[in-house]
């Protein structure tokens, strides 16, 4: 194997690979053959770190890295990407806001994050928080008694002394260790922590309060000291606070996607069999946006192999920050996207944009002066020289992996020519002809793309767009419209998918502030108010641990996609409705109603101890609890065990009351399908099985040769994966086209999309016999 076949990998895998010393250490993320058995030759030149089903992080030495990928049982591997605090993206608005005075205890508060009736406190969860910054000496995160009320935090920046812990690198404090500190007086001293080494100052010299204070405060913070009370205030708590895994991705040792898998790694094991949900409210930008990277694989498989588990992620405040763009090129005709590259820029940038496999287009790139300075078709690598200097790369991938479509990646390479550049798409052969376009976060100044040309649409971060992840925009309370934060990213996902799948307060949010640098005993309620996305997914992390706690008394499980569906059902409609297309893809299905959420999961346990039947139960809990309009239960949607057929979507929305308008009939015809698609995915963590299908009536046909029906249910299978992802056909737009409502891997919040019908071997479609 060459370096060049390194490509089949991704570019920024190729890029890591060619600048370095050997025995530098890369953090990978890989899909694994559950077969695979590390050579000894390779000895201390791969490890193996944390593993959730065939998802795995791995240490390799930049020597290594040929031999390892070579190996048949690797079937994925990208290399680690920085992870970012997504509040720093946050609207000039904003951001231009008067700064609050760091005793902010006045502050006018017109909403409550424990709403009246509401009893559950979050007793016997988890919730954990992976982000930066954490003061455990902050009142509302200790007991009455002063004690802590963390199990554990994990303080993941390398270069200080501690216990070995089988992730190889960081300090672990257990409880003992933090209440040890805490009655010495001094207990950043006493911890060699200090949450103020992540603190930032404003343009005032304030302090700002770290990130992760203020986001642990929101989903579970006590009150103690004066503070508003978080969501879950008697939940066990853990923190990660999260760093690089390996010196070679940026200055500044803020985490990166390995890090984050490891991190759940350890909540996960810390939590035991509790309960346990965490808060994720970092991210980048770049990646496909269709949840096929291994690092959202990771998280999937992470709450999807172990019931009464959840991750929640911020949706990211990229809404308005010229970082996506998208169109369509048309056979021979040429696409010129614009961006502006920043003037003396130290760091490195990265676009990307994908586009169907089926299509084929010449890409150029031309420089500040108009000059074409790079020509790549399909297959090929260029340098991207001017006068003589190296500025950056092109690579043109024929089949990346995860997704398989076509990829191309442009990386600009420090200092730059600033200027207006084009990146020029001609159409050899179009099938589809649509792309979509991204450019990666960095510290430093970063391209944009032209004002006439960004969109907003499609602007979620990287992290977030996987199956089971729960992601969250965020909306103002404190205004009575609850308007949709203008930073507030949108969907859908790149494969059609509903992300964020909620709203929940994030503008203007007051909450903890941690200690400042110069405070050595902390103790002390200050408070602040912070504006995003990360602001808002704390509350539906807080709610999701009050929901654990609430299904406890029936003594079964929740898995994930159970979790989800009855989550969805309790969603208030938005006060004020954007465009129709932008609402769904800005507030999901609906706005976060916290004591809703409780009460459907108290229905769902009393039905579920008087009943039998899993999915039937589930089915009759939330079937009749969507607020946008009243809807028919799903309770007899479910005629086999194997998923849907249920060509009656068309039946259910004119059962909808006659006074809706069309866009509140549209908006509950997408709140029931995705009840229904979450719902059948319960039924899908059984193994569909030959032998089922045939005592049910079902066939597999092929989907070329037979053809597509409406009220056929589309299967894909990966290798070595089993089944990937479902579709129910709903219409047949013409012989090459077909309307899905996706479920994926198989539960996701489905969104009508146009796609072609299958035609790779792996995918059969599902026919009921007449």
């Amino acid at each position: 194997m060459n370096r060049n076949e390194l490509l089949d990998y991704g570019p920024a895998l190729m890029e890591a690979a060619l600048e370095g010393a050997a025995d530098d250490e890369l953090a990978l993320i890989a899909r694994l053959d559950t077969r695979l058995a590390i050579p000894a030759s390779l000895g201390d030149e791969v490890r193996l770190v944390t593993r959730f089903g065939d998802i795995a992080t791995l240490r390799v030495r930049r020597g290594a890295l040929e031999t390892f990928a070579a190996l048949p049982e690797v079937l994925e591997l990208e290399i680690a990407r920085q992870m970012f605090d997504p509040n720093r993206d946050v609207s000039a608005e904003l951001a231009a806001e008067p700064e609050q005075d760091e005793t902010l205890t006045d502050d006018p508060i017109d909403y409550s994050r424990r709403p009246d009736g509401v009893v559950e406190t979050g007793a016997k969860v988890v919730v954990g928080v992976l982000d930066w910054g954490v003061d455990v000496a902050y009142p509302g995160f200790r007991h009455e008694d002063g004690s802590t009320r963390l199990l554990g935090f994990w303080d993941q920046r390398g270069g200080r002394p501690g216990p070995k812990n089988r992730w190889g690198y960081g300090r672990i404090f257990n409880t003992e260790m933090i209440d040890r500190a805490l009655a010495s007086g001094q207990p950043y001293a006493a911890l060699n922590y200090h949450p103020g080494d992540a603190d930032t100052a404003s343009s005032g010299h304030r302090w700002q309060g770290t990130h992760g204070t203020h986001v642990l405060d929101i989903a579970a913070g006590n009150g103690l000291g004066g503070s508003m009370s978080g969501v879950a205030p008697e939940a066990d708590l853990v923190f990660v606070h999260l760093a690089h895994t390996a010196n070679i991705l940026g200055r500044e040792n803020l985490g990166d996607s390995a890090s984050v898998l490891e991190a759940l790694d350890y909540v996960f094991s810390l939590a035991g069999d509790r309960p346990c949900v965490i808060n994720m409210s970092v991210g980048a930008h770049g990646g496909p946006h269709d949840g096929s990277t291994c690092v959202e694989a990771g998280i999937d498989r992470a709450v999807w192999l172990r019931d009464n588990r959840a991750v929640v992620n911020s949706a990211g405040n990229y809404f308005t920050a010229r970082a996506h763009t998208a169109g369509r090129v048309a056979q021979g005709q040429r696409h010129s996207i614009d961006l502006r590259v920043p003037d003396g820029d130290p760091t490195s940038s990265e676009l990307e944009i994908y586009y169907e496999s089926s299509d084929r287009f010449m890409v150029e790139v031309i420089d500040p002066q108009g000059q074409t300075i790079a020509r790549s078709s399909v297959g090929e690598q260029h340098e991207l020289i001017i006068n003589g200097r190296r500025v950056g790369r092109i690579y043109h991938i024929a089949r990346s992996q995860g997704n398989h479509d076509r990829l191309v990646d442009i990386f600009f390479y420090p200092n730059a020519p600033g200027g207006n550049w084009q990146i020029r798409l001609t159409g050899e052969r179009v099938d589809d002809g649509r792309f979509h376009a991204w450019i990666e976060r960095d510290r430093g100044p970063r391209p944009r793309f032209a004002d006439n040309q960004s969109r907003g649409s499609h602007t979620t971060g990287t992290l977030c767009n996987g199956l089971y992840s729960i992601t969250v925009g965020a909306y103002d309370p404190h205004r009575a419209a609850l308007p949709i934060g203008a930073y507030s990213s949108a969907g859908p996902t790149r494969d059609g998918r509903v992300k964020p799948e909620l709203s929940a307060p994030g503008s203007r949010i007051v909450a903890a502030r941690s200690a400042p640098p110069n405070d050595s005993a902390g103790g002390v309620a200050r408070l602040t108010r912070k504006s995003g996305t990360s602001m808002a997914a704390p509350h539906v992390a807080g709610t999701i641990a009050l929901m654990f706690e609430a299904a406890q008394a029936a003594q079964t499980p929740l898995p994930i996609t159970e979790l989800r569906a009855l989550l969805f059902s309790s969603l208030r409609a938005p006060r004020r409705l954007l465009a129709e297309a932008e609402t769904i893809h800005r507030h999901g299905f609906g706005m976060l109603d916290i004591a809703e959420a409780v009460r459907v999961v108290q229905r769902w346990r009393q039905q579920r101890t008087t009943r039998d039947g899993r999915e039937n139960l589930l089915a009759k809990a939330v079937g009749d609890q969507s607020n946008y309009a009243s809807a028919p239960s799903l309770s007899n949607q479910i005629p086999f065990a194997g998923g849907y057929h249920t060509p009656t979507l068309t039946q259910q929305t004119s059962a909808l009351p006659k006074s809706c308008n069309q866009g509140e009939r549209d908006q509950a015809t997408e709140h029931q399908e995705s009840l229904l698609m979450d719902l059948a995915s319960v039924v899908f963590r059984h193994a569909i099985s030959a032998s089922l299908l045939e005592q049910q009536g079902w066939s597999e046909v092929d989907p070329v040769s037979a053809g597509a029906q409406v009220g056929d249910i589309w299967l894909r299978r990966r290798p070595s994966e089993g089944l990937s992802s479902v579709a129910l056909i709903t219409t047949i737009a013409n012989s090459n086209e077909s309307e899905l409502l996706e479920l994926a891997h198989p539960a996701a919040a489905p969104q009508r999309v146009n796609r072609k019908l299958p035609t790779r071997w792996r995918d059969t479609l599902l026919r009921q016999r007449m």
